[in-house]
């Protein structure tokens, strides 16, 4: 029947216990975001990427350890060959599949994506984004799966239409500014692709803290020569915040 049918087809999934979900991420966190949407993308519904750059953008000239203002995965020159650039990262991304560090690439043509970008962020210059719908698009259905915003006047930022955000041109913490743009309903929506329940006000009570160091595998690793420790290289902060609606929590989602 169809629930045997739909059993056999999440077994036959690369990761059958890891349930399905969406994925966000902002500045170095949309990096994080593309490379887990590239590297799970057979549970992985949909993801949204704000700021970063395409999957492999590291193996690109002046991309590690150059000097500020220089890193082709932020402030690539106006004559920046692209199209190159992407050829090599295309290479990358079929070579980490057929290694099987990364899941077969077919997953990533019913994914859902939304890319954020503004000619008006001078931290992640838009034509990194733009490589990188460039690079998904190969990739990914063409029936809208695919979401490109690059008209919103925005610094770099999660843009938000809270007045009482910082204005769209602020530059800095928390980073979360009103560029007159709700790209967490928007996103969420494309994403899901289905209409969302009503805005209900966030209560401050169902923001739990949560240690990230329990997610880091201990141990060292070698970068660049230099050994580091894992949880210094992995360079998140101690704690993360997780905020659980009441309907989550009262159903222990």
């Amino acid at each position: 029947g169809v629930e045997d049918g739909t059993a056999q087809a999440v077994a036959k999934r690369p990761h059958p216990l890891l349930p399905f979900h969406t994925i966000s991420g902002f500045s170095s966190g949309g990096d994080m975001a593309m490379i887990h949407l590239v590297a799970y993308s057979s549970a992985t519904r949909g993801a949204t990427v704000v700021g970063g750059a395409p999957y492999g953008c590291n193996l690109l000239p002046n991309s590690n350890r150059f000097p500020a203002g220089k890193q082709t995965c932020q402030f690539p020159p106006k004559n920046e060959d692209w199209p190159a650039h992407i050829r090599r990262m295309d290479r990358y991304v079929d070579r980490h599949a057929k290694e099987s560090l990364i899941d077969p690439t077919s997953y990533l043509l019913n994914t859902r994506v939304v890319l954020f970008s503004s000619s008006d962020d001078t931290v992640v210059l838009q034509p990194v984004m733009r490589a990188a719908a460039t690079q998904l698009s190969s990739y990914m259905s063409s029936g809208g799966s695919l979401q490109r915003v690059f008209s919103v006047p925005c610094q770099h930022s999660w843009p938000t239409d809270d007045p009482k955000m910082d204005a769209a041109s602020h530059d800095g913490v928390p980073f979360i500014n009103d560029c007159h743009y709700d790209l967490a309903g928007i996103s969420l929506r494309h994403m899901l692709n289905r209409s969302l329940s009503p805005r209900v006000a966030a209560k401050e009570r169902h923001l739990y803290k949560v240690s990230q160091r329990s997610f880091i595998p201990r141990g060292t690793i070698v970068i660049d020569g230099t050994e580091m420790d894992t949880v210094v290289a992995s360079q998140l902060d101690d704690t993360a915040l997780l905020y659980v609606p009441l309907s989550c929590a009262k159903t222990d989602a």
